[in-house]
């Protein structure tokens, strides 16, 4: 459906999805993010526009790869195109290339009416979710089996167990576990990926960025 949320594009075999809480006139403007027409928006929402040159962006890295692009190099382009997406409006944003959830946080509308962070929650928890779910969640739900999930809320569905996302925080999961966290302090954002991974893709390495840098760089 037109301007319709989540947007979804197939590439190199996986559905990709995207959902975005806020706004970013003058997008289409920008001369660099110019799209080519096979990644051209169905609808005319600014969130579509900002999804399909995100597409652009990551296409080469799937082109060249018969699995799943290393976590790593896949982080520094979302993480780069977030920042510079975030410079035309609140970029909170959920992605999915069918093999990990990127979480970036902005900022969104407070209660005061004014706009600041926190723009996004999460909470991790792990259990076949029974009571101690349905109290961090609002939502009922049981396995047979033990099973991690990482959800991820603009406000927190209950007063406990949920954290707040700084501005500018990058947030990954695979299987439900959180293999990256950013952690956002003063001018200075820093990242640890951890080992874990369901395909046995990912490689540890830890990122320190300036936090209004275009081009972040890091160990691996």
């Amino acid at each position: 459906m037109r301007n319709t949320h989540p947007f979804r594009r197939e590439l190199a075999g996986r559905v990709h999805v995207f959902a975005h809480n806020g706004h970013g006139p003058g997008l289409q403007a920008r001369s660099s993010f110019n799209l080519n027409r096979s990644l051209s928006p169905i609808g005319d929402t600014d969130s579509e526009y900002a999804f399909c040159i995100r597409m652009q962006r990551i296409t080469e890295l799937w082109l060249y790869s018969d699995a799943a692009p290393a976590l790593s190099e896949r982080i520094e382009v979302i993480s780069a195109f977030a920042r510079e997406m975030s410079a035309f409006g609140p970029a909170n944003f959920l992605y999915s290339d069918g093999d990990a959830l990127f979480v970036y946080a902005d900022v969104r509308t407070q209660a005061n009416g004014q706009h600041g962070a926190p723009g996004l929650h999460f909470t991790s928890v792990a259990g076949n979710y029974g009571k101690g779910f349905s109290e961090l969640t609002k939502v009922e739900f049981q396995s047979e089996r033990t099973q991690r999930v990482t959800l991820v809320s603009t406000l927190p569905l209950r007063e406990r167990g949920w954290l707040p996302m700084s501005r500018g925080q990058l947030l990954v999961t695979q299987g439900g576990k959180v293999v990256y966290e950013e952690t956002v302090s003063g001018d200075m954002t820093t990242g640890q990926l951890s080992c874990f991974s369901p395909s046995g893709s990912a490689r540890c390495f830890h990122r320190p960025r300036d936090r209004d840098s275009a081009a972040p760089t890091g160990r691996i």
